[in-house]
């Protein structure tokens, strides 16, 4: 069973697919994900619309997306959450749905 922090790294450095999202929706909120709208949406391939879904309750997020002038000319997207307390969580990946999971995954599950 991989950690959290494993499967945050992992959406980081991964393309999107079915299994990757069920497994973080899985470890957000650990319950039957064939009764909720994102089975749906991972069904249509609503990756970024999935994505959102995993964000904390009262948390704002901002996405960033650096197009080739950053970290060695690739495309990659930053995905920023905040919340009021003053908690915050990011994630850089090389598709903006992948680097919200993970920043989900973060806030979700701070390092202890």
């Amino acid at each position: 069973m991989l950690s959290n922090i494993e499967l945050a790294r992992i959406c980081e450095h991964s393309e999107s697919n079915s299994e990757l999202f069920k497994n973080v929706w899985d470890a957000c909120f650990q319950n039957n994900i064939e009764e909720t709208r994102f089975s749906k949406l991972i069904a249509m391939e609503a990756w970024l619309e999935a994505a959102m879904l995993m964000v904390p309750e009262d948390w704002w997020w901002r996405l960033e997306h650096c197009g080739g002038l950053c970290k060695g000319g690739k495309d990659f997207y930053i995905a920023r959450l905040f919340n009021a307390d003053g908690q915050q969580s990011f994630a850089i990946a090389t598709t903006p749905q992948n680097a919200v999971c993970a920043a989900s995954l973060r806030a979700r599950f701070p390092n202890p």
